[in-house]
């Protein structure tokens, strides 16, 4: 990896790992700085370090310092962005001296060591006890889905992205696509959702296109729905999104 770096004075070093294998680089003072006991200075590096977008640049402490000079980074870490990298964002390090007495840093004091890291975007997604991710899979094709219950461990709503919508004549799109259900009632020997409707959400609304009323349930049947009857099902929903 190739950092830009600049040097805001002559004279300063550039940073170098301890080793060839080290996974940081030394920071060290840019100039003579007294830190009187149990008190914070922040010391200048001289350094504007830009790291790219993604990464960050960690400041830690290295091992000896502690030990040898009674100082550590008062911060734990210390947390350089990628957009901090102007003509004077100078890389600083905040050091606490722990100790009784003042403690002397001089200028080309190794004090630090920077490492560089990853930085994922973040983007949440809330979750709850009463919320659930699932995969379905039917004749090669797979959906995902949010199903959603309440606190009785009935099924509310299941809302899914990878659905598409008639947008127009000759076009399709991808919409949020969801089905709430309610007023769960016994059938037989199971407890199903008596109310469900269907909905697109499209950006300037939603569309229910289904509204859906259990009445009565009835096992083992083996007479199918008439393929004339079906056909009237998909004309009828494509007029309705035409006509949205």
């Amino acid at each position: 990896m190739r950092l830009k770096i600049k040097r805001l004075q002559p004279g300063i070093s550039l940073p170098e790992p301890a080793t060839a294998r080290a996974a940081g680089f030394d920071l060290a003072a840019a100039a003579n700085v007294d830190i009187p006991p149990h008190s914070i200075r922040l010391v200048g590096t001289g350094l504007v370090i830009a790291v790219p977008d993604g990464y960050f640049l960690g400041i830690f402490a290295r091992s000896s310092t502690p030990f040898k000079r009674g100082l550590m980074v008062a911060n734990g870490v210390g947390v350089i962005d990628a957009d901090y990298c102007g003509p004077a964002d100078e890389i600083k390090i905040q050091l606490l001296n722990f100790t009784d007495a003042p403690v002397a840093i001089k200028a080309g004091d190794r004090l630090a060591q920077g490492i560089v890291l990853p930085s994922p975007v973040i983007e949440w997604e809330e979750v709850s006890e009463n919320q659930v991710k699932a995969r379905f899979t039917i004749n090669g094709i797979t959906i995902a889905a949010c199903l959603y219950f309440n606190d009785k461990g009935e099924l509310i709503n299941f809302v899914s992205d990878d659905r598409y919508a008639v947008a127009g004549p000759h076009e399709m799109k991808r919409l949020r696509w969801s089905t709430p259900m309610k007023e769960y009632k016994t059938f037989g020997r199971y407890k199903l959702a008596g109310y469900a409707e269907t909905i697109y959400n499209y950006p300037e609304g939603k569309v229910c296109y289904g509204n859906f009323r259990l009445i009565k349930v009835d096992y083992n049947c083996i007479e199918a729905i008439p393929s004339q009857s079906l056909r009237q099902i998909h004309a009828r929903e494509y007029r309705n999104h035409s006509l949205r």
